[in-house]
């Protein structure tokens, strides 16, 4: 039997994990101490929006000045830290990769997340990572 699939590439962020509310938090933490918080109308103006484009929008939605890569930075520090708080799959994920590695189908993770957040494995949230060995 040909089977359906040569292989799965899953995506991270909200297809393996919860991880919107873990982004959040860390943006926060960021802008806390500079007296803003995100509302709702910012988190649709942000929409889609990569790492620094959304600092951008940020810096200049709260009139926050200086450079934008040193506040994308405070923010993945901060991320790398909250990241490490996710630490169960989206229901049915395991189940998911338990039966694609019963049928031999090869499985791997993408994500448009910085670099610098997929190069850290002592910090990577155990969420990432399939309970059962390959």
């Amino acid at each position: 039997m040909t089977p359906l699939y040569e292989a799965v590439i899953f995506d991270i962020d909200g297809v393996l994990a919860d991880s919107e509310p873990v982004y959040n938090a860390a943006m926060q933490s960021v802008l806390t101490p500079l007296g803003h918080t995100v509302m709702e109308e910012h988190q649709r103006a942000m929409m889609g929006l990569g790492p620094e484009d959304t600092w951008r929008y940020l810096c200049d939605a709260f009139d926050i000045h200086g450079s934008i890569a040193a506040v994308v930075d405070a923010y993945s520090d901060e991320l790398l830290i909250q990241l490490t708080r996710v630490h169960e799959t989206l229901p049915g994920v395991r189940a998911l990769i338990d039966a694609l590695r019963q049928r031999n189908v090869p499985i791997a993770v993408a994500s448009s997340s910085p670099a610098r957040l997929d190069r850290r494995p002592p910090q990577r949230p155990s969420a990432w990572v399939p309970h059962s060995t390959p």
